[in-house]
């Protein structure tokens, strides 16, 4: 799992730039109290010019410019104007969707605000979903803005302002490592203490969880143990102990995910719902049959999927691929398999699916050890091989932290058939799942979307 978010917090730290990177001074403050006096008026770099928008709007808008680079995304409030800091130059406004809703061009040291179409003002007041498509009507307001020192309504520096402004561009691979090493670091660094001090506080906790549920083992259970503790009680133990593992993974790579989007964009995540094939690793637990007293163990699989999305909402391809070392009579096993599901939910940054598919396993192992005597007589120990192939059905929720990363929570059900199911090996034990014994499994995944 660490490797794991090594890796991933490489990866992010190694992507392009597709946007530039933003902070919102206010995104995560609430407004300041009637009786707290002026807001200070923010301060302008040298050379640039400004976009005001709001207030009394709603949604939205990235700023483009001649390039075609996203410089900015704002997301207007109906309290607060939106001053966007940026070089002299024409700049286009687009709404979610991509359509362009305003074109501005400003030079150095202007100031100049920009009116949105009726449905982004229309959203101010109204309780439906605001309505960010194009529509007629004047976009830009032309004329040049003074400073009112007084903070008066044609002038950006009135109270409940928000500044975007270019964030260090350092930031966008220092937080995800960062986190990496200190969950919640990179979220610190972000200029969210409170956020990096609760991710800090869970995982943690989580993590101490943990290791007590995983201690808390029988001291006499095992294979030719007497343990005293009933086998309930030894695998509500070990649900907790997939419970908190799961969650303590999930919860760590997911803070390495959200500071590197703080600190690239803190916009909203836009699932890349046209990809075309989405790569997946990921790891299923079960509670299942094992040697000694109590009778049960946790048996993991860790696999890679590589799906592909045949039709809209439809994915099919090869999953469950995994090679696993065993100690014992140096045995290897090799599986794969295929799986189909249908996506039957995408709202924003949520996706539910459901879909099955079928696991295959072949497996070798060396002769078993030979008696101290010999029998002359006796048939030469063979090489041990096996096959199992395993259906599952499964349901599939993924929360996007970034528009092209997610992670998942996968529970499935599956019956190994035609021999047992080989596990990792991480304790000791059989390491195998009964034949035709029917199994609940836990998994958690993280995927990216290309």
């Amino acid at each position: 799992m660490l490797l794991s978010a090594w890796i991933l917090a490489v990866a992010l730290a190694l992507e392009p730039d597709a946007s530039s990177s933003l902070e919102s001074d206010g995104g995560s403050r609430e407004a300041a109290a009637e009786n707290a006096g002026p807001t200070p008026r923010p301060t302008k770099a040298e050379g640039t010019a400004r976009l005001v928008l709001g207030p009394e709007l709603r949604g939205s808008v990235s700023v483009v410019d001649e390039q075609g680079r996203e410089v900015a995304v704002v997301v207007l409030r109906p309290e607060r104007r939106a001053v966007v800091e940026v070089p002299a130059g024409r700049y286009t406004l687009r709404d979610p969707s991509g359509e362009t809703v305003a074109t501005v061009e400003v030079e150095a040291d202007q100031v100049r605000a920009v009116e949105l179409p009726s449905a982004y003002q229309e959203s101010a007041t109204s309780s439906s979903a605001p309505r960010v498509g194009p529509a007629s009507g004047p976009a830009v307001v032309t004329g040049r803005l003074t400073e009112d020192p007084e903070g008066s309504s044609t002038s950006p520096a009135a109270s409940q302002v928000e500044l975007v402004r270019r964030r260090r561009r350092w930031a966008r691979w220092a937080a995800p490592l960062l986190s990496a090493v200190v969950p919640g670091g990179g979220q610190a660094l972000n200029g969210q203490p409170g956020r990096g001090l609760a991710v800090f506080t869970g995982t943690a906790g989580l993590v101490l969880g943990t290791i007590a549920v995983a201690g808390a083992r029988d001291p006499f259970g095992g294979a030719g143990g007497a343990s005293t503790r009933s086998n309930a009680a030894e695998i509500a133990r070990l649900g907790a102990l997939s419970g908190l593992s799961t969650a303590a993974g999930l919860l760590y790579i997911g803070q390495i995910l959200d500071a590197h989007a703080q600190a690239v964009d803190r916009r909203p995540p836009r699932p890349h719902v046209g990809h075309a094939v989405a790569l997946e690793l990921s790891r299923f637990e079960t509670v299942a049959f094992g040697p000694g007293r109590p009778a049960y163990q946790l048996h993991s699989d860790w696999s890679i999927a590589i799906m592909g999305q045949i039709a809209p909402r439809v994915t099919l391809g090869l999953s469950d691929a995994s090679i696993k070392l065993g100690r014992e009579r140096d045995r290897v096993t090799v599986q794969a398999g295929a799986r189909a599901a249908y996506r039957f939910y995408d709202r924003r940054r949520v996706w539910l699916s459901a879909g099955g598919g079928a696991l295959l396993q072949g497996t070798r192992a060396d002769p078993a050890a030979e008696p101290l005597t010999v029998d002359p007589d006796a048939p030469t120990p063979a090489t041990e091989r096996t096959f199992c192939v395993a259906p599952y059905a499964m349901l599939d929720a993924r929360l996007f932290l970034l528009d092209r990363w997610s992670l998942g929570l996968v529970p499935r059900v599956s019956v190994p058939l035609a021999s047992a199911r080989r596990t990792n090996e991480w304790g000791v034990g059989g390491h195998a799942i009964p034949r035709n014994a029917v199994t609940f499994e836990l998994g958690a995944n993280l995927g990216v979307y290309f």
